[in-house]
């Protein structure tokens, strides 16, 4: 705790010597790491990546038993890749057209790929302004210690200079060290729904590959 207490009170005057631009700053830094909890949290609550219930299913569905294959993605409804096989495989047994099948599992996958990409804009806004923002911090920084030269007249400080344009780099500093990790973390979710949405589209296309080749064979448990 005194810690803590220690570093807040090293960090305050470098806060404050930034002005309006570092509390903007810091406040896109809150901004994006309660976008990346969140994120975190409904991705581990969806478990997205999750194939083992999707294999289950499958595996039932090769041999005919649909009633357990819908009950089985039944179990796990909240998960995306869920609701994109049992629209297929309940579409199939419901006997409707192939292509309007397809239609229906491309529009459900398209919503549950959306769902998944909900606060991915704010994140990747931030990982990209961050820097623009600290940029501009150091401009004005620059421009103010510019000024306190030219009232400082003859007498010019070495130190006067070096002091304002270290404060001013402040900002430049913070606004990459906020950019840089978020655009990592930005592209990691990317590339998690990646795999998720590759997923389901092969989920899906084995329920028209691996099932009965006829209409007749659909039948209830």
């Amino acid at each position: 705790m005194d810690k803590l207490q220690q570093l807040i009170e090293q960090l305050a005057p470098l806060v404050k010597s930034g002005g309006p631009v570092m509390w903007s700053l810091l406040a896109l830094a809150v901004i994006a790491l309660l976008l990346i909890v969140a994120k975190w949290m409904q991705f581990s609550y969806l478990g997205i990546n999750r194939t083992d219930f999707v294999k289950a299913a499958l595996g039932h569905w090769r041999k005919g038993n649909f009633m357990p294959a819908i009950k089985t993605l039944g179990d796990h409804q909240k998960r995306p890749a869920s609701q994109v096989v049992e629209a297929a495989m309940s579409g199939l047994m419901n006997q409707q057209p192939a292509d309007t099948v397809k239609e229906e599992v491309t529009r459900v996958a398209k919503l549950q790929v959306v769902r998944l990409r909900a606060w991915l804009k704010p994140l990747e806004l931030i990982a990209k302004i961050s820097p623009l923002i600290g940029l501009l911090g150091t401009v004005l920084g620059v421009m103010m210690a510019f000024k306190q030269l030219e009232r400082s007249g003859d007498q010019v400080s070495l130190s006067l200079v070096s002091g304002g344009i270290w404060q001013a780099l402040l900002t430049t500093a913070l606004g990459l060290m906020i950019a840089i990790p978020t655009y990592l973390i930005h592209q990691w979710f990317e590339r998690r729904i990646e795999r998720s949405a590759n997923m389901m589209q092969d989920s899906a296309t084995q329920v028209f590959t691996s099932g009965p080749k006829s209409t007749t064979d659909w039948r209830s448990e």
